[in-house]
């Protein structure tokens, strides 16, 4: 609530700063050493900031919160991974003025990312185990540091907005030369203040 009101004023005091919120809808999965995995629906909550650097050319960043996994089933086993990550995207975005309160919106740039908590769950004929998705190394966990590559598209109508995107994960979260990479599709809507 604090952010909000801070940002309403630096927003009244300077157009070139507003902030927003978001939240949707993700489609994600891993990629590497791990095969045959399905995507997992997840979602995402935002809080956003947009930067007016030149006329239409935009610096887009904030804080993600954001679910990531993947999921496994054949005959009686069943495997599901949830993972919750803080994210900071860092991106380039050009605004197309459409009309004179409508815009499209094309963005391009890195992420880092800090993973938070996650389960991993076993199931096979009716009984089940759980164990912590960045547990320890001995125990097969994940590292929490990802960083990437993200991109997206969007429609701003007055203060909403649409869109969709793609995040790439270049690092390795694996262990013991394990190799797992995050990716992740995302659909969201959102208001700016």
């Amino acid at each position: 609530i604090l952010f909000l009101f801070i940002g309403m004023n630096m927003n009244a005091q300077n157009e070139k700063i507003s902030f927003g919120i978001k939240a949707g809808l993700n489609l994600s999965n891993f990629v590497g050493d791990v095969e045959d995995m399905d995507a997992k629906i997840g979602f995402n909550a935002v809080f956003t900031l947009d930067y007016a650097i030149t006329g239409n050319l935009f610096l887009l960043t904030g804080l993600d919160f954001t679910t990531k996994g993947c999921k496994y089933s054949e005959d009686d086993y069943k495997e599901t991974v949830n993972s919750m990550f803080l994210q900071l995207p860092i991106h380039a975005a050009y605004k197309f003025e459409i009309t004179d309160q409508s815009r499209l919106v094309v963005n391009a740039g890195p992420y880092i990312a800090y993973g938070i908590g996650g389960k991993v769950k076993y199931e096979e004929d009716g009984e089940s185990e759980k164990f912590d998705f960045f547990g320890s190394e001995e125990d097969g966990g994940m590292k929490r540091f990802d960083f990437g590559l993200g991109l997206g598209v969007g429609f701003e109508y007055d203060k909403f907005k649409v869109g969709i995107g793609y995040d790439f994960g270049l690092a390795n979260i694996g262990r013991d030369d394990v190799d797992v990479k995050t990716r992740n599709g995302y659909l969201t809507v959102g208001y700016r203040f």
